[in-house]
């Protein structure tokens, strides 16, 4: 059995917290940004082609994929932030 002394959990607590402010946080606002930005291309490109039908079908399939992305990124920053809730880590 494995056993950590506190100030050894205090030390991989605040490593974990430097870890996710450091890499985690700029990462995540990334990718939201990313998938931000790939919804309003859709949305461009469906509203720019109104009587194309295959570029507003193309549209449709880019608002679809940038929601689905946006949706993917705020779970997994609802999943980060309960996990380190969870141990006490700050965020």
């Amino acid at each position: 059995m494995l056993l950590v002394s506190t100030a050894e959990a205090s030390a991989i607590s605040e490593l974990m917290g430097r870890v996710n402010q450091a890499v985690l946080g700029p990462i995540m606002q990334l990718l939201f940004a990313l998938a931000f930005i790939y919804f309003l291309y859709g949305v461009l490109k469906y509203f720019l082609n109104p009587l194309d039908t295959e570029g507003r079908a193309d549209g449709r399939q880019h608002v679809m994929w940038g929601l689905i992305g946006l949706f993917i990124m705020f779970s997994v920053y609802g999943i980060i932030r309960l996990v380190l809730s969870t141990f006490g880590i700050p965020y």
